[in-house]
């Protein structure tokens, strides 16, 4: 009866700490926590299992979180509420929180103190500019999530590190480097159109016979000649 009043206390202080923050409850997957709407469901659970795995490996606990908006709040204190009423790594707080903000393409990593030797401000600062924010200032919150992951799991389970993908070229060319290449590509083609249509009109306009003395017909006939000439003259 004791144990049962405990978890009913915690529980009601959890629900109180979130209400005070106005963060969202944790999802139903807990690892990750789609508020934004901008990650696809495969995606979803599949960044959820594999962070459910690093926390049943006891390497540490990873949450990720996307929101709409921080309403006027600053991102280092929303990050800071979310992270304790989550209660993220437990009483040691091994383990960090991914935040990622839509509206103003932003992101922040909030590391507890038990992983803090490992995933130190700099590094978290790094990782979110690096890899998150780059990403979701082109919509591309699964390749943001998929790198922040990525990053922060090697760190804390650096005996399974593995090499970073290769991105595709689409993901490393920027908006305006693709408009450039793009434009240069077309003026070729309509160069090369245009160049192709003015030599077929000035064809078009040499006779035949005319036409017949510049590809050789003319020349060869006269040379000809002169030859059977000089021939009948030696004769």
């Amino acid at each position: 009866m004791k144990r049962l009043f405990c978890m009913h206390m915690i529980s009601l202080l959890f629900f109180c700490q979130a209400l005070a923050a106005d963060i969202p409850g944790p999802s139903r997957a807990f690892y990750v926590n789609d508020y934004a709407s901008v990650i696809p469901d495969y995606i979803f659970w599949q960044y959820s299992n594999t962070l459910k795995k690093l926390d049943e490996d006891g390497k540490g606990q990873i949450v990720v979180s996307t929101i709409s908006s921080l309403e006027g709040e600053r991102i280092e204190a929303y990050a800071q509420q979310m992270f304790d009423a989550y209660r993220i790594g437990g009483e040691r707080q091994k383990g960090a929180l991914v935040l990622l903000v839509e509206d103003e393409k932003r992101a922040y990593i909030k590391a507890g103190a038990g992983v803090a030797d490992v995933l130190t401000p700099e590094f978290c600062l790094s990782v979110a500019e690096k890899h998150a924010v780059e990403n979701i200032k082109r919509d591309r919150y699964k390749t943001a999530l998929f790198e922040v992951i990525h990053a922060l799991r090697n760190e804390l389970d650096p005996e399974r590190r593995v090499a970073a993908p290769k991105k595709k070229f689409f993901e490393t060319v920027t908006a305006e480097a693709l408009f450039l290449l793009l434009f240069l590509v077309v003026g070729f083609l309509v160069s090369t159109i245009t160049f192709l249509r003015r030599k077929g009109k000035k064809e078009e306009g040499i006779s035949a016979p005319l036409s017949g003395m510049y590809y050789g017909n003319w020349s060869f006939c006269g040379v000809r000649e002169r030859r059977k000439k000089t021939q009948r003259l030696r004769g």
